[in-house]
C-alpha cells in the first residue's frame, strides 16, 4: 500500500489517477479481510469468545452463513458492530465493495459510471480509506484481541500510507 501511495505522490497531477483504482480495489479488498477475519475470529476462539462481544451476538456470528460480503455487512449491521453514529455506515461499505467488483472493466448492471476515470475518484478513494480506519479501530477497540494473540508473530501493526482521517 505505501509503494503505491509513494508512487502516486511522485506523479504529475494528470497521471494520479491512474493509480485510483489499484488502490481503492486493494483498501476495500482490506476491508473484507478485516471484517472475514473477524467473524472468522467468532468461530475459531470458542473458548475464549471475544471480548466487548455478547454471547448471543456471538452466537450469531459463528451459526450464520455468510459467504458473499453483502450477507456479511448485513450480519454486522443487524449486530450493530461498529457501533457508529453514522446511521449510513453499512451502506457507504456496501456501495464500495459495488465498487470494488467493478474491477473487471465489465460494467453489466451498470451501477457506476461508465468510465473508469469517472468511476474511481479521489472522493471514492478517500472513502475507501476512512471505512479501513473505522472498521480497524472500531472493532480494534470494541473487540479487542486476547494479549497472547496481539504479542504473536502472527499480527503485524497496519501503518497508515495516508494522513489520519481520525
Amino acid at each position: 500500500m505505501k509503494a503505491l501511495y509513494i508512487s502516486r505522490a511522485g506523479l504529475p497531477a494528470y497521471q494520479k489517477y491512474f493509480l485510483e483504482k489499484p488502490i481503492t480495489v486493494i483498501l476495500v479488498s482490506i476491508c473484507e479481510a478485516i471484517i472475514y477475519d473477524f467473524i472468522g475470529r467468532s468461530k475459531l476462539f470458542t473458548r475464549e469468545g471475544i471480548d466487548g462481544l455478547s454471547s448471543e451476538d456471538l452466537e450469531k456470528l459463528r451459526n450464520r452463513k455468510s459467504y458473499q460480503m453483502d450477507k456479511k455487512i448485513k450480519l454486522i449491521e443487524e449486530l450493530n458492530l461498529l457501533q457508529t453514529s453514522d446511521p449510513n455506515v453499512y451502506d457507504h461499505l456496501g456501495k464500495l465493495v459495488t465498487l470494488r467488483n467493478r474491477i473487471h472493466i465489465q460494467n453489466e448492471n451498470q451501477n457506476l459510471e461508465r468510465d473508469e476515470k469517472d468511476a474511481f475518484t479521489v472522493p471514492r478513494r478517500v472513502e475507501a480509506e476512512k471505512m479501513v480506519e473505522l472498521l480497524t479501530k472500531r472493532l480494534g477497540t470494541l473487540y479487542p484481541r486476547p494479549p497472547h494473540i496481539v504479542m504473536s508473530q502472527f499480527i503485524e501493526d497496519f501503518e497508515l500510507p495516508w494522513r489520519a482521517h481520525f
